[in-house]
């Protein structure tokens, strides 16, 4: 089927797709360039060491990379999804939301009585990702 065959609705769902394609292409490209500095030039330091500390640019620079990806991303793609999408990826940010709110203060706790070890923040951060994609999955092929 030819550009002038398909119809005004087609039309407009590839070029959706194609934006939702050219912005999900463009946060890949910058973690990707982002994962690639890192294991070139600090990959010693961030992963190696005992500390495990970044260059203050790297950090900056995540931050930027990170901040763009979560705030400035859904505002470019918040005209290409559906109202569908948009309220299961609510409830998944909302399931996340809630496995955060109740580990980190039942851990704090049992961590104020010495029964664990003190909060790891990175784990915190990464059950929060992991359960909001698991969410995410099951909300959107169920």
């Amino acid at each position: 089927m030819t550009e002038e065959e398909r119809g005004v609705g087609e039309r407009r769902e590839a070029a959706t797709r194609r934006r939702r394609f050219v912005i999900f292409g463009v946060l890949f490209a910058a973690g990707l360039g982002l994962g690639f500095y890192t294991g070139v030039t600090d990959h010693e330091r961030a992963f190696l060491s005992q500390d495990g500390k970044l260059s203050p640019f790297l950090a900056i620079f995540t931050c930027v990379i990170f901040v763009a990806a979560v705030v400035i991303g859904p505002l470019l793609l918040r005209n290409s999804v559906d109202e569908m999408h948009r309220h299961s990826d609510y409830k998944a940010i909302s399931i996340g939301a809630a496995v955060y709110a109740i580990v980190y203060p039942l851990w704090f706790l049992l961590w104020k009585g010495d029964l664990v070890r003190e909060p790891i923040h990175w784990v915190l951060f990464s059950l929060f990702m992991l359960t909001l994609g698991a969410a995410r999955l099951y909300l959107r092929f169920r």
